[in-house]
């Protein structure tokens, strides 16, 4: 023991004896240590550790594509055939990026936003801690408006008051009735402050074959299709849905890509013509 404290005396005196030489090791050591420590970050986010869903290797993103595009969002009414027609999932469900302004609190605030079908979160295995999350009557058109807010915008805005679901908050000078509380620390590619159905608005978007205007579909897949081996899975065309619709209403040619997964799992992705 000795020894080893000898050596630590002679090693900071001749440190102390080059101050630059020291600054510039202690400075190259900090850099490596902080570089890998972010890249572990990054790669425990991204490839170790799991999706925060239920049975998350099932989830997959639809896409369609045409012959410009590889990859592009997805019309509504597509996205309505496919959940009528559709074999190989459990469950479709649209989601959108959206903003809204929230106001009658102590000061207007810009929120981040999501548009969703009803059953968005039970197709990803996740519970509202407060209330209940949106049903298919409320995701149409006409329909009084609802709204499920965020764990940070409850606790920020509203105190926790857990008796909010049923009271009303304005958003973008229109009345929402609270139905829901999302759980902390969700996300879908970001955490909304509120998400809204994606149904119940009249914009273009909404009806329009031609417009898709950043909707996209995430999907369960049916444990039969989501457990066979990569090479046994079927090339479907049009994924798996009914070829006996019409011709204009089938959906054109798209793609499904897998949501991030665990280590050496491979990523499901089924092209089509």
């Amino acid at each position: 023991m000795n020894q080893v404290w000898q050596d630590v005396r002679y090693a900071v005196r001749m440190l102390a004896k080059s101050p630059v030489f020291t600054s510039i090791a202690v400075l190259t050591l900090a850099l490596g240590i902080g570089g890998n420590t972010a890249i572990f970050s990054v790669v425990n986010s991204v490839l170790l550790k799991p999706l925060p869903y239920g049975d998350p290797d099932r989830l997959v993103i639809l896409s369609e594509k045409s012959r410009q595009f590889p990859e592009m969002s997805v019309s509504y009414p597509n996205y309505e055939d496919w959940k009528a027609q559709t074999k190989s999932f459990e469950q479709l469900s649209v989601f959108r990026t959206d903003a809204l302004n929230l106001t009658g609190t102590s000061a207007p605030e810009h929120l981040q936003a999501k548009q969703v079908s009803a059953g968005f979160l039970a197709l990803l295995g996740v519970h509202p801690v407060l209330g209940r999350e949106f049903l298919p009557e409320e995701d149409h058109s006409g329909a009084p408006p609802v709204v499920m807010i965020g764990y940070g915008l409850w606790k920020s805005k509203f105190g926790g008051d857990r008796q909010i679901v049923g009271k009303s908050i304005v958003l973008s000078d229109m009345s929402y009735t609270v139905v829901g509380v999302l759980p902390e620390h969700f996300w879908f590619y970001t955490p909304p402050d509120v998400m809204t159905p994606a149904g119940n608005t009249t914009a273009l978007w909404r009806t329009s074959r031609e417009m898709r205007s950043g909707t996209f579909v995430v999907a369960r897949l049916r444990p039969v299709v989501a457990h066979r081996p990569a090479d046994d899975r079927p090339r479907y065309r049009r994924g798996g849905f009914s070829s006996d619709a019409p011709a204009a209403r089938r959906a054109r040619s798209h793609r499904h890509i897998a949501c991030r997964r665990s280590p050496g799992r491979t990523p499901y992705i089924y092209d089509r013509g």
